[in-house]
């Protein structure tokens, strides 16, 4: 650090000393310590402050996480945490828990009216009342922006759950000051209690949930969880999900119910009236799925369908000479909202051809007294176009009845609920003769609903009342029901007819025609497929295209009853085929049923009401609780049986007694506080541990217990799991699952059962089965069941069209060459090619996927000659890639047969047989699939693609005369 110079200097003044390198090192030595001890305190100086950082970061990310960050509450993480440290703690002590779930029931208006810092200042107020005004070892939470939840902790004694719900209507009576304002914000509360209304923490919240929910619904401070309410919920939410599959499977139909001028007893007019009917044949009520609809938003789409088949059906009617009636339709608020409502109305119009001044729209009275400005402008601008204008529901909502002047309205329609006691209720009667008159002095039509008896009848003609609706006069009625009444005056319809149907050898299918007495108009098709049957095939359930048909066979008689119009059978067997008589035993037949005479059915989840005939199933062992299968099993706990469990601590013995006294018991489950600890398998049992190595035998060890004996759960299910899920689950534990007779159900992870192996393969067998009537899953396209269907309904309609049946040639050889995976882009590729060309075609057409190579084509008569060209020049433009450059450009490929000879094999080609209705009449679905098939043959005789139709008339020329063509 020092140069030579002044060392030189200082070694001279230090006597000449003559070590100056020495002192040169110690200096360096004495400056380099320095620096380096300056250097480590400023680092670890920094080390302390990035750790006191760390901490005090770790420990904000930790309130974050358990801690709400407005309001300082815990939040729904430590909720849960304490929640479930609180469960566990009290399922030991056997006290029981509360839950209180908090709702706001104005928190948006405020922020619309004050902002979000208005809001924060509100759940902040809240969350201090809510403290001071609670227990210490009360949890108090906030787990949403307008939700709360309470949590009571220690011992809870009668009368404190009321005490504390008391204590939280005064929170929040008492108003809140914002700025120089006071409001006052209200809330409704939930209550569930461990352990009746849940044992987890999940559950106890979700209960309290739906309480809450009710008793917002209901205008009620608080409600306590009930599983009612809880089937309410899952009901609700089991609609919600089938609403949208209804609108796209066209599960919706409409009804019409007349309305009577009551002075002349003349049909002066119709309400057109939505129904739902599932696949399963069940009838839901319009008032259980009409508010979901309305609620999620869905109505606007039903709206839309109900309003153009409402106009579509009147116009079919009065182009068939009948009398020319004014449909009502009832419309909804949201569908007023939707700004394409007008528009909507006016295509429907334009699209169906209806006179405007046939169409009524119903509006209820809390619509048209609403402010809202944009929504009765649509409804002057419809009215201007002549559509006329009706208050359904009149005087059930409002007392100001200032609108009925400045609005143009047509109708004014008492609710039923003022008519359903008019002759013995003095009030009612006061009312419906108010309505009268103040609808006759402001020159308003006014009309009764609901009625359903004479009396009631003859009050209304004695005050002036003009029209009436209601089952007295008639039920609502499918369409063709309808016009019967329409040309006759007469609600009463056929009641008897005839059935000539014939039967494959199996009896498990039949194809005929179901006949109306003087009613040919009304005649079907009809087939129906074997569903269940009774020992010794003496009764037999048939599911039809129609409903359910069950048979009862004694030698050459038949005899049996029907569901799609509620009615009896009698019948004669000659070889396979069944003719006979049909009779009707209600006053009106309706092809559905009317809602007043469908059997209220539970809707959680949705069935087909229970039979009488004994289903097609594997023997299920009895004793169990619930050993019944399903009509369509879809969770694992629709295939569960319940045998009653033993403890790890019963003796051997015991085990064996179950065995011995129940030969269908395979499982015995092992279960401790309602956990289930293992199994014991009745084979392993029984050759083990009695006949074999252990030798119980005669002189059972009564020192073992069944713990010693017991094998582990390999598998368990959640009971709410569906049958696909279970299936992939099983499929996942293929490897470590040594048993398929070894999985076990739970709920919320308690024992519930164990699985019914045959049960579920009938399941998955049945989901297996519906996939393979439904779309193809390969090419997207409607499968042999849609395809049947669409067949059935064409030949019914009794228009005539011309039907393709495609097959691909040599594809079985190509699969083989070039493998599956070439197959299945060849198979997708020319699903895509027949829907794009049949999307292109003038006429709607229909195409559907047979399976393998087979596909369908339904045209418009004259159409499939140029659309099966079409079809196959785009085919023929893929070839190149189906079979690569070099194959394609030799025209053939050689490989092995499936007889493992060597043989060259053309590029692939289709073929196309061709059936027009209107040169071959055909008269059954099977007449038509056989002659199809008979004509695609011919085409596969000629090289490369062609396609064959039958030339003309079978009376006109002898069978096997065809038309060949290509596409060229």
């Amino acid at each position: 650090m020092f140069s030579d110079t002044a060392t030189a200097w200082l070694a001279n003044d230090l006597s000449q000393f003559k070590y100056g390198a020495i002192i040169t090192g110690i200096s360096f030595v004495v400056v380099t310590s320095g620096f380096l001890h300056l250097l480590i305190h400023f680092y670890a100086r920094q080390l302390r402050s990035s750790r006191k950082s760390s901490v005090i970061a770790e420990k904000k990310i930790e309130k974050l996480q358990y801690y709400d960050d407005e309001t300082g509450l815990p939040n729904i993480n430590m909720l849960l945490e304490r929640l479930n440290q609180t469960l566990a703690f009290n399922s030991r002590k056997q006290k029981n828990v509360v839950i209180v779930y908090i709702s706001l029931t104005c928190y948006k208006a405020v922020i619309d009216a004050r902002g979000h810092g208005g809001g924060r200042e509100v759940i902040c107020g809240i969350a201090e009342r809510l403290v001071s005004s609670l227990r210490q070892y009360d949890t108090i939470a906030r787990i949403h922006h307008d939700e709360f939840v309470v949590l009571l902790g220690d011992t809870l004694q009668e009368g404190d759950i009321a005490t504390v719900l008391n204590k939280l209507q005064r929170v929040f009576s008492e108003p809140f000051r914002l700025e120089t304002e006071e409001t006052i914000i209200s809330a409704c509360f939930g209550v569930a209690c461990f352990p009746a209304d849940g044992v987890t923490s999940e559950l106890l919240l979700q209960n309290a949930h739906i309480a809450m929910n009710q008793a917002r619904h209901n205008g009620l401070p608080y409600q306590y969880y009930s599983e009612e309410l809880n089937l309410k919920a899952v009901e609700r939410h089991t609609i919600e999900s089938g609403l949208l599959r209804a609108l796209d499977n066209q599960e919706f139909f409409l009804c019409y119910q007349p309305k009577f001028d009551i002075d002349c007893k003349e049909i002066i007019g119709m309400e057109a009236l939505v129904r739902w009917q599932t696949p399963e044949q069940i009838i839901i009520s319009p008032d259980r799925f009409i508010p979901v609809a309305e609620e999620n938003g869905l109505i606007v789409q039903l709206g839309a369908y109900v309003l153009r088949e409402a106009c579509r059906q009147n116009k079919i009617w009065q182009d068939r000479g009948l009398a020319k009636l004014c449909v009502a339709v009832n419309i909804s608020a949201r569908q007023l909202q939707d700004e394409t409502f007008v528009p909507l109305v006016l295509e429907i119009l334009n699209e169906t051809g209806l006179d405007p001044h046939d169409l009524e729209l119903e509006l209820t009275e809390s619509l048209l007294i609403a402010e809202n400005h944009a929504a009765l402008s649509k409804i002057l601008c419809l009215k201007e176009l002549g559509i006329k204008v009706s208050v359904d529901d009149f005087g059930t909502g409002y007392s100001s009845l200032s609108y009925l002047k400045h609005l143009p309205i047509d109708t004014i329609k008492i609710d039923q609920s003022f008519i359903r006691d008019i002759v013995t209720d003095a009030d009612d009667t006061a009312i419906v003769e108010a309505i009268i008159a103040m609808a006759r002095s402001l020159r308003l039509n006014v009309i009764a609903e609901g009625v359903e008896s004479l009396e009631q009848l003859e009050f209304l003609l004695q005050h002036n009342c003009q029209q009436a609706q209601g089952y007295f006069l008639s039920k609502p009625l499918v369409p063709h029901h309808f016009e019967y009444l329409l040309r006759t005056g007469k609600t009463s319809v056929a009641t008897f007819g005839s059935i000539d149907v014939t039967f494959t050898s199996d009896f498990s299918l039949f194809e005929g025609v179901w006949s109306y007495h003087d009613q040919p108009a009304w005649n079907i098709l009809w087939d129906g497929v074997l569903h269940g049957q009774a020992p010794e095939n003496i009764a037999r359930s048939y599911q039809t295209n129609h409903g359910t048909l069950q048979l009862t066979f004694d030698d050459e008689k038949v005899s049996g009853s029907y569901t799609h119009n509620g009615g009896t059978i009698e019948g004669i067997m000659q070889g396979n085929r069944l003719t006979g008589t049909w009779k009707q035993h209600s006053d009106t037949m309706q092809y559905v049923p009317a809602l007043s005479e469908k059997k209220e059915t539970d809707m959680i989840p949705l069935k087909v009401p229970t039979t009488t005939l004994i289903e097609v199933t594997q023997a299920i062992p009895s004793g169990y609780p619930n050993a019944a299968i399903p009509a369509r099993a879809k969770f694992v706990g629709d295939i569960t049986i319940k045998p009653d469990p033993v403890l790890p601590g019963d003796t051997i013995p015991l085990a064996l007694n179950r065995f011995q006294s129940d030969s269908n018991l395979h499982v015995l489950p092992i279960v401790e506080h309602g956990t289930i600890l293992g199994l014991i398998n009745r084979s392993t049992f029984l050759e083990e541990h009695v006949i074999g190595r252990h030798g119980f035998g005669m002189h059972i060890n009564y020192s073992k217990k069944i713990r010693d004996l017991m094998i582990p759960v390999e598998l368990e299910v959640e009971s709410s799991a569906t049958i696909e899920d279970a299936a992939k689950l099983i499929q996942a534990s293929r490897q470590s699952l040594t048993r398929m007779d070894n999985i076990c159900v739970t709920a919320d992870k308690e024992y519930c059962g164990i699985v019914n192996v045959n049960m579920l393969f009938d399941a998955i067998t049945d989901i297996n089965l519906t996939l393979a009537k439904g779309a193809s899953p390969l090419t997207g396209l409607p499968g042999n069941e849609s395809i049947r269907r669409e067949i059935t309904r064409r030949m019914a309609e009794g228009s005539p069209f011309d039907i393709g049946y495609i097959d691909i040639d040599n594809f079985k050889p190509y699969n083989d060459y070039y493998g599956f995976q070439m197959g299945d882009v060849v198979i997708k590729t020319l699903g895509e090619i027949i829907a794009g060309v049949l999307a292109l075609a003038d006429a709607p057409c229909f195409c559907g996927h047979i399976g393998g190579d087979d596909f369908i084509i339904i045209t418009m008569p004259d159409q499939a000659e140029y659309i099966s060209g079409q079809i196959i020049m785009a085919f023929e433009e893929h070839l190149r890639v189906f079979h690569g450059e070099q194959d394609f450009s030799a025209g053939c490929y050689t490989t092995k047969n499936r007889k493992g000879e060597q043989e060259t094999f053309g590029l692939l080609s289709i073929s196309i047989g061709i059936v027009n209705t209107q040169l071959t009449p055909v008269t059954s679905y099977a007449q038509l699939a056989s002659l199809s098939t008979e004509i695609k043959k011919a085409a596969k005789h000629v090289l490369g693609s062609f396609a064959v139709m039958k030339q003309m008339n079978d009376n006109d020329v002898a069978p096997g005369q065809f038309h060949k063509f290509s596409h060229l």
